[in-house]
């Protein structure tokens, strides 16, 4: 189950950066994150989730990062427990491409 996991990222992986590897998709891409580059940076605050047992509130620390040239962006939020247990921890990946028109 774990190589085929592995496989599979892997092969995910090599087709999601072949998109990036064709000759002027780097700029069409870095135009296309233009509109979300207020997000880049560290945020905190308080969030609220429901559980079994009621409502939980944590301390929100967020980070976005933009990388390979802006082609995409990383995000990572860990929330907190008054006590300081982990009660929240997300990652996440963006990457916008540019899907062809019908016209073209």
């Amino acid at each position: 189950m774990r190589r085929t996991m592995v496989g599979s990222v892997a092969l995910l992986l090599t087709v999601s950066t072949a998109d990036a590897q064709r000759p002027g998709a780097g700029t069409a891409v870095d135009s296309a994150m233009v509109p979300l580059g207020w997000l880049v940076g560290e945020w905190e605050g308080t969030g609220k989730m429901q559980t079994r047992s009621g409502a939980e509130v944590a301390s929100v620390h967020e980070k976005v990062e933009g990388r390979l040239g802006g082609r995409v962006m990383i995000m990572e939020g860990i929330g907190r427990e008054p006590g300081g247990r982990v009660v929240h921890h997300a990652f996440g990946v963006l990457r916008l491409r540019r899907v062809a028109s019908a016209s073209q």
